[in-house]
């Protein structure tokens, strides 16, 4: 079984001068040259990692002197090997490159540090002499290109003592081949770059001065780099292409690759005085170069599944190597994974396995797709501030640079006050160019790359994280996804980007709950004692990026059509819709999205729309926890919130209207199964009446009541928005109602309805609130109280025995429900005032008014209007509460009655007063002339309209709401017979 130091000893070997190197046992300058083949050099790169990384070794004491005779030497290829060594030790330590080649950063310098401190200098003659530019040139402009992504080096050479160097880049980009010129023009992007030596007060003038001339230096060349950039993708794109992906780059090829891409990604933000849409939109605007850039993504992510590159990586091998002969074990396919093979190695096998290329990628994506961000109040005045500081800076570097410091690019101050609203359109357009150029394809391609899903090496203490990789792609998934466009969205799940987003989503919370078990787990150490005392108490953090992107297509799309039909095992054919539900939940539960509404609002329209799948898949949700089983059913062992106790407390407190409506909607598809059914019912309470369920189950409070508090609010948000009174009722929900919220609040009551506990807790809410539920079938107005009732319940006996009340309905299992069933004297004196049912009808009428049907669903010259259409809607939802609520007395009378004609005892008497007293207050609610209202009212409506149109071809939406106008009238009269069968009779009945 070869060894990696053997590899580089072989290396070394052939080139005859590892002695002469006296580099000990870390690897030659030679193993390092242009001529030794790719999976050599990579394997000099790690054994150059592992020689740094052992106790008593370092770069400056074991290369410095051979560095120095190396670019001392008259041969070209040495000095070109030294060059080449530099940037390899970039990557692997740049803090030991920075000191070797630029010295401290703090300015003390050593005995050591003198003897090598000409080594920058000696790169920079060798570079600027040679006749061969691109062999010399090319390499040391990439050395400071890769030099300057460390940030201490950075600030070392944006500084002034470095300005000839800079002189040096810049003409290298004006006069040089492509590949030089793009590794210096890259090195003066990114001295461009703000740092934190240059911003602040007391910054001296001649820093500020050397700024301003690199922000200057980088707009001047930024044209230049942009043509050399574009030209190079093209050819490397057209290369690959011509190719058919059969063999992979060679180092020069991806050098000058990624140094156009990164040239690219640089160029994309801002730069200088340069705004980054200037080259956002010109990225976005050329179809050859946004073409180039997706089949280099397709190509870098599909590589992997065409076997690998030129028999590289094609088949697989086994753990173990073979038992048979030594013949047989020196096969490829008889080899063990653990023997080292420079032929596997990532740097000569393709584009799958290059994690900085698809880094640098996604990065260009993710920039020219990024939309600005959106400010809070708070946010905005820090903002405002940061421009000011800016401004004072930028005439502070106008000052040093001999101006007088108040003239400036009057072309830069415009552009720092860019309308949000045209910045925001901006960004629609360039994410729209990406779309129609496939970029969703070429992102799903990144992000199944064996790039993308190898682990990275972490501390055992740190918690996980996602590669860079991943972030970048979830960014511009996210953005794709921003705009409000169902056909925009149908377009990126087409093309796997939702697939590509529920596999990110999953990443997320796998790393989440990874990160939340190490913060559980017993410290051991000091250090992991104290980082469990800085992290006690916090939440574990989580992107919530490509969650919040999937729940947006959900939110656009049929789940069932966005991730298919599976079966869960259960034949409800919800198994495949199953696998959102994690990422959802978490985006609605966690504590990293209360900062944001939107994040709360999407989640909560996506898990609406995927709770309307089916009661499966609504039980899953209520029941779902961030950390614990999320196979529905509740939080029995209360170990964490779960969705459905969240969202009892959110409607409480939430003052947005168009996040409360979200809630509502939510709740009135989950009450379709058994946990949030008997929750808000009130089964919950009834089943344990002596259990305070408080603020574990969402009541907002530890009160017994906790139902008749949620059915209260329910009520209340039948009311349109301005008529519903802040104070008058406790708990009611202030003045955000709208016509969505008003369905939904009236949806969910009409399906608890059903339950008898919710309709004995309905009926006991106060005048007010039932006139409420009586005005979404008519807008009558509460009876007075004084109004005569006669004949009230002829058949049930007046003599009451109230003594034994509680006893006998113990005797017989009829417990009297946790609450007062008999209104207050307030309420019941309470009248509304020709002011108030003004005011009533005008909000009303504002809010039908402001209902708009789905447009899919109407014909040019046939539509339905729009109040109609609403005011239908509403009328069915409420009198499916009423006749709900009359049939519950009913049944309460005839149990009653029975009662008391067995002669089991007195207490049947009491019932039946409790039953005498909510009728008595659902007739002065208004309820009876309600339901008058709407048989007459309805069955003079559907007459006309007989006679309108009597024959066929009728608008669908206008049967349908026809059809539903004639249910409304069945109810009404179904209700009323039942009203009458009460033996309730008065003086305004007229029928």
């Amino acid at each position: 079984m070869a060894r990696i130091d053997e590899v580089v000893d072989d290396n070394s070997n052939a080139s005859n001068r590892s002695a002469r190197d006296g580099s000990g046992d870390g690897p030659a300058l030679a193993a390092f040259g242009p001529t030794v083949p790719d999976a050599e050099y990579a394997a000099a790169v790690v054994a150059l990692a592992r020689f740094l990384a052992a106790d008593g070794h370092s770069l400056a004491s074991h290369y410095a002197r051979p560095l120095q005779d190396a670019l001392g030497a008259q041969q070209k290829s040495r000095t070109i090997e030294a060059l080449a060594f530099l940037s390899a030790a970039v990557i692997v330590d740049p803090a030991a490159t920075q000191e070797l080649l630029l010295g401290s950063s703090s300015g003390t310098t050593d005995e050591a540090e003198d003897e090598h401190s000409d080594l920058l200098a000696r790169c920079f003659d060798t570079a600027a002499q040679s006749e061969d530019s691109y062999a010399t040139g090319a390499l040391f402009a990439a050395l400071l290109s890769a030099l300057a992504d460390f940030p201490p080096a950075r600030a070392q050479l944006a500084s002034a003592a470095h300005k000839e160097l800079q002189d040096w880049a810049a003409e290298m980009v004006e006069e040089s081949p492509s590949r030089t010129a793009l590794h210096a023009g890259l090195w003066l992007l990114k001295l461009a770059l703000p740092s934190s030596s240059s911003a602040g007060p007391g910054v001296p003038d001649a820093d500020l001065k050397q700024s301003a001339a690199c922000k200057k230096r980088a707009s001047e060349l930024a044209p230049r780099l942009f043509s050399l950039a574009k030209d190079s993708t093209l050819a490397a794109s057209s290369g690959l292409a011509a190719q058919g992906g059969s063999s992979p780059l060679d180092r020069t090829a991806r050098a000058a690759l990624l140094a156009a891409i990164e040239t690219l990604a640089y160029l994309s933000i801002l730069v200088g005085g340069l705004r980054s849409s200037t080259y956002k939109d010109k990225i976005s605007s050329d179809p050859d170069l946004l073409a180039a850039l997706v089949s280099l993504a397709k190509r870098a992510g599909s590589a992997a599944s065409q076997g690998g590159s030129a028999g590289t990586g094609a088949l697989k091998r086994p753990i173990f190597p073979s038992r048979g002969s030594e013949a047989a074990s020196e096969q490829g396919n008889n080899a063990s994974l653990y023997a080292f093979d420079p032929a596997r190695l990532p740097t000569g096998s393709g584009l799958h396995n290059d994690t900085a290329l698809q880094f640098t990628l996604a990065s260009v994506f993710e920039n020219v797709s990024a939309y600005p961000l959106r400010l809070s109040s708070e946010q905005r005045q820090v903002e405002r501030l940061r421009k000011i500081a800016a401004q004072k800076q930028r005439q502070a570097e106008r000052k040093a640079a001999g101006g007088d410091g108040a003239s400036g690019d009057v072309r830069e101050e415009q552009e720092e006050e860019e309308d949000p609203r045209a910045a925001m359109e901006r960004a629609e357009a360039c994410c729209t160019r990406l779309l129609d150029a496939g970029v969703v394809s070429g992102l799903v391609a990144l992000s199944t790359s064996p790039a993308a899903q190898r682990s990275q090496p972490q501390q055992p203490s740190s918690p996980p994280h996602t590669p860079p990789l991943l972030t970048s792609i979830s960014a511009t998934l996210s953005a794709l996804t921003m705009r409000q466009d169902q056909r925009a969205r149908g377009r990126i799940a087409q093309e796997g980007g939702a697939k590509a987003l529920l596999m990110l989503s999953e990443r997320e919370i796998a790393n989440y709950r990874a990160a939340a078990a190490q913060r559980g787990a017993p410290a051991t150490g000091r250090a992991g004692q104290e980082a469990e005392a800085g992290g006690r108490g916090q939440e574990a953090p989580i992107n919530t990026v490509p969650l919040q992107a999937l729940a947006r297509l959900c939110i656009s799309l049929n789940p069932t059509l966005l991730f298919g039909s599976g079966s869960s095992g259960g034949g409800g054919g919800s198994g495949a819709p199953l696998a959102a539900l994690p990422a959802l939940c978490t985006l609605f539960l966690h504590p990293a999205a209360e900062s944001d509404p939107l994040a709360h609002f999407e989640a909560a329209l996506a898990l609406t729309n995927v709770a309307s799948v089916g009661p499966e898949l609504a039980e899953r949700i209520c029941g779902f926890e961030l950390l614990g089983p999320s196979r529905g059913g509740g939080s029995a062992e209360g170990k964490g919130q779960t969705v459905l106790d969240a969202l009892g407390a959110r409607i409480f407190v939430e003052d947005n209207r168009m996040v409360r409506r979200a809630y509502i909607e939510l709740l009135c598809n989950l009450v379709q199964c058994e946990p949030a059914f008997r929750l808000w019912a009130g089964e919950l309470e009834d089943d344990e009446p002596h259990r305070r369920r408080g603020a574990g189950n969402g009541t907002g409070g530890g009160e017994s009541g906790g139902a008749q508090q949620r059915l209260h609010i329910l009520a209340a948000l039948c009311a349109p928005a301005d008529a519903v009174p802040p104070a008058s009722e406790e708990g009611s929900a202030g003045g955000e109602s709208s016509l969505p919220t008003r369905l939904a609040a009236a949806g969910t009551l009409a399906t608890l309805c059903s339950s008898p506990s919710a309709c004995a807790r309905v009926l006991s809410l106060s005048k007010r609130s039932l006139n409420t539920l009586a005005r979404l079938v008519a807008p009558v107005r509460p009876r007075a109280r004084s109004t005569p009732v006669v004949e009230r319940f002829t058949e049930i006996h007046d003599e009451e025995d109230d003594d034994d009340d509680d006893k006998t309905a113990v005797e017989h299992e009829d417990r009297p429900p946790p609450f007062s069933s008999r209104p207050s004297e307030a309420d019941r004196d309470w009248e509304m005032t020709d002011e108030e049912e003004v005011e009533l009808l005008e909000a009303e009428d504002a809010d039908l008014e402001s209902y708009r049907p789905p447009t899919a669903r109407q014909q040019a010259g046939t539509t339905v209007a729009a109040s109609e259409a609403a005011k239908t809607q509403l009328a069915i939802r409420g009198v499916t509460i009423v006749h709900c609520l009359v049939q519950y007395l009913g049944w309460r009378k005839d149990s009653a009655a029975a009662g008391a004609q067995s002669g089991s005892g007195n207490g049947n008497g009491a019932l039946l007063a409790g039953v005498k007293r909510l009728a008595l207050a659902l007739e002065e609610s208004g309820v009876v002339d309600a339901l008058q209202e709407g048989i007459v009212s309805g069955m003079a409506q559907l007459k006309l309209e007989q006679r309108a149109a009597p024959g066929a071809g009728t608008d669908p939406a206008e049967a349908e709401r026809i059809g539903m106008s004639r249910e409304v009238v069945r109810l009404c009269l179904e209700s009323f017979k039942a009203w009458s069968a009460l033996g309730l009779a008065s003086d305004r009945q007229s029928t």
